[in-house]
């Protein structure tokens, strides 16, 4: 029997094909868990499971099927997971430090993401976007000081990461006027449940995040409140005239943002100021404090977390 041609070079080809095909397959399979974040029940937060519940109602939306928690000024939803859903993630510090309306306000938004037509929150384009994501951090260089083969290496690393960053650059281009045009549907939506006043407000603070750093020092060397988010809370009631006067300059000559993904914080301020809705739903003090109350079990380990990340982020500069 005739011994088969075996060509060294085309077997190379192929075995780094192979290994390229299930690689991305490992990267495409759906996420269960995306984040370290702390999972919460619905008989754990029962009174919080219950506002979400009516404000997704009221903008019949659907009830995230999961809930999160973290030490981030920040709240997002995601999809993931085989069958779809989408978690709904809460930083503590905007639940804590937050007025109740701008606070519903922020739950409103959240939620009016899966009914403004964003985009993203198709299967299909979400999961191609998270895809890329994946790839772009899998494939991203290390540092360039490594040397040797660590150098040549992040080379590779770099040529092989330039489609993927092309990629997520022409979904930016393609889906960039949809994506804005849907945060601005979120904000009016959201508005039309907590009134434009705390809407505008709750946005005007957010760009007051860094605070939360002054908070979470403060609490380890000179505790006047219960914790740090308090402490948060505390700090944005009392912030100067001249403070926000020179923040807001700020916003509006530099055109700042959120997140990338967000149009400018002062556009999206104008457009909810030209729509003057009044709350259709109003957050009582009682209620919030029964959320508060709920999520306090919580505080002292999310605290922890919050403070070590930031710590490990100034050790790093």
């Amino acid at each position: 029997m005739r011994a088969l041609d075996v060509n060294p070079v085309q077997v190379g080809v192929y075995a780094f094909l192979s290994v390229l095909c299930l690689t991305f397959g490992w990267l495409a399979r759906p996420k269960f868990r995306s984040r370290d974040d702390q999972a919460i029940t619905p008989q754990q937060v029962p009174e919080l499971h219950a506002l979400i519940t009516e404000v997704a109602a009221r903008l019949h939306a659907p009830v995230p099927r999961m809930l999160r928690i973290n030490g981030d000024v920040n709240a997002f939803v995601t999809r993931e997971g085989f069958p779809p859903r989408f978690p709904l993630t809460l930083g503590l510090p905007l639940v804590f430090a937050l007025h109740p309306q701008e606070l519903l306000n922020l739950l409103a938004h959240e939620l009016a993401h899966e009914v403004n037509g964003d985009p993203l929150r198709g299967q299909w384009i979400a999961s191609a976007m998270n895809v890329l994501v994946a790839l772009q951090i899998a494939l991203s260089p290390d540092r360039w000081d490594a040397g040797g083969i660590g150098f040549l290496a992040n080379g590779v690393r770099w040529v092989l990461v330039l489609p993927v960053l092309g990629l997520l650059w022409l979904f930016d281009v393609l889906l960039g006027e949809a994506r804005q045009r849907a945060e601005y549907r979120a904000d009016l939506l959201a508005a039309s449940i907590s009134g434009s006043e705390a809407a505008v407000s709750g946005l005007d603070k957010l760009h007051f995040a860094d605070l939360l750093e002054f908070a979470l020092q403060k609490q380890r060397s000179n505790p006047e409140r219960s914790h740090a988010f308090l402490e948060l809370r505390h700090a944005w009631d009392h912030l100067k005239p001249e403070q926000w006067a020179r923040r807001r300059t700020d916003v509006a000559r530099h055109r700042l943002r959120l997140d990338s993904s967000h149009p400018p914080t002062t556009d999206r301020i104008e457009v909810v100021r030209c729509h003057a809705f009044p709350a259709a739903l109003v957050l009582s003090g009682e209620r919030v404090r029964r959320i508060e109350s709920e999520l306090t079990p919580f505080v002292a380990r999310i605290e922890t977390e919050a403070y070590d990340v930031f710590r490990e982020r100034y050790s790093r500069d």
